[in-house]
């Protein structure tokens, strides 16, 4: 049964209203979302010197719409896309009885307003300081419908990969979904989080925000992969709250849509935290990716690793602008940061531009980017080999990527990446 919801009005203050009555929610989360609206309507839309944005016109979207629902008779919904390698053996529908038994919760946020209140109210707040000058964060806090709430109690680990699954396939509409994901002292879960939409004929937007919470020794690795279509304009702010000895193993995968800007963080609070972040994007014909990344030390002997790597055919462009900051009391902070760009493509074009903001004197924090072509000298290497050019070349292409498919822990999930790739690579 499709139980696409639909709300026929444009971007105002009504709206919020509206969406919160109809919800049956608390006055603190109708207060949380006004809030978050006036700052909508008084930020500026995004601006890049290097990102065209110009084409973005929000009153002309106006449907709200949330997530179909999928369920495994109709996984041929998305027979294409990556989720496919992994959707029949991890749905919701067909894991849910598995969680249930060690008390874990993961549902649908509209449901858990109404069953989980008091778990919401505590870290949706906690999570959600609106400090930064991002619209379409704002915009998310204030109209978000739908999106996945998942909570693991403490010292609680499973071996089963959960699944948040966000698709929507309403022309010339634009959805909103929130996860707040929530990880108890001493827990451990993989969690795959994908985004995906049909193509349109005309402007659709996606503006999702994932905002992670890891309580002290808890462990979460965390996939995140966005596959939405043709026309698409997809905004994703995440955002991960680290405590004492809290690991996290973030991977990013950027494939689809015709814009796509995140804005993604990681706040390293208390001793011993750790953060590993990887992103891998494929950009094509027409493509335009941002990323902003933000490594933040607020507490001594925390470490965190990232590496951004990208391929761009045809005429894609891509900027990528990360920063490590390390608060003046986090000594012994250990940070890594590294982007690296593939051009296969004379009119294809790529930014990177690493910052360093360092308050402590004590630490090891080094970064790096890289923009060209295959390297003709491992080229000649392999064809000195016996090795024709194009297999060489697309043997390459593969170690390019391999570091960060590597880390995927889901061996369904890393294979229909790597098939993904070899196709576009080749076509």
């Amino acid at each position: 049964m499709d139980q696409t919801e639909i709300i026929n009005t444009k971007l105002t203050k009504e709206l919020v209203e509206e969406l919160a009555f109809q919800n049956n929610e608390p006055d603190w989360l109708r207060s949380n979302r006004l809030l978050a609206f006036q700052k909508f309507e008084n930020s500026p839309m995004p601006f890049s010197k290097r990102i065209d944005y110009s084409h973005l016109q929000l009153e002309n979207l106006s449907q709200l719409v949330n997530s179909d629902v999928v369920t495994v008779s109709k996984n041929e919904y998305f027979k294409n896309k990556i989720i496919n390698q992994v959707f029949e053996k991890y749905s919701t529908y067909v894991i849910a009885n598995e969680v249930k038994k060690k008390h874990v919760i993961l549902s649908d946020m509209n449901s858990a307003v109404q069953n989980h209140p008091e778990l919401l109210k505590q870290y949706l707040l906690a999570a959600s300081p609106i400090t930064k000058n991002n619209k379409f964060d704002f915009l998310n806090r204030a109209l978000w419908n739908g999106g996945t709430f998942l909570y693991i109690p403490k010292n609680i680990q499973t071996d089963i990969p959960l699944l948040s699954l966000f698709t929507f396939n309403k022309d010339n509409s634009y959805a909103l979904p929130y996860n707040l994901i929530i990880l108890e002292e001493g827990s451990k879960v993989t969690l795959i989080d994908s985004i995906i939409s049909s193509d349109f004929e005309n402007d659709s937007l996606v503006s999702n925000n994932v905002d992670i919470i890891l309580g002290a020794n808890a462990k979460l690795d965390y996939i995140g992969v966005q596959e939405t279509g043709k026309n698409v304009n997809h905004f994703a702010t995440k955002r991960a709250f680290l405590k004492r000895d809290a690991s996290l193993n973030w991977i990013e995968i950027t494939l689809g849509s015709k814009l796509s800007k995140n804005n993604l963080d990681v706040q390293l609070e208390h001793k011993g935290a750790e953060a590993f972040v990887s992103g891998l994007f494929l950009a094509g014909k027409d493509q335009q990716f941002e990323f902003n990344t933000t490594q933040m030390h607020a507490a001594p002997h925390t470490k965190s690793d990232l590496l951004f790597v990208g391929a761009l055919r045809e005429n894609a462009r891509t900027n990528y602008e990360g920063i490590i900051k390390v608060e003046k009391g986090a000594q012994k902070t250990d940070a890594y940061q590294k982007n690296k760009n593939l051009l296969l493509s004379k009119n294809a074009r790529a930014d990177s531009e690493p910052l360093l903001e360092i308050e402590a004197n004590d630490v090891r924090c080094t970064h790096g980017a890289t923009v060209g072509p295959v390297d003709k000298e491992d080229l000649f290497y392999l064809m000195s080999r016996g090795i024709e050019k194009e297999l060489a070349k697309k043997l390459l292409i593969f170690g390019f990527f391999s570091k960060v498919v590597e880390k995927i822990p889901v061996e369904e999930f890393k294979n229909g990446l790597q098939s993904y790739i070899e196709e576009s690579v080749t076509a």
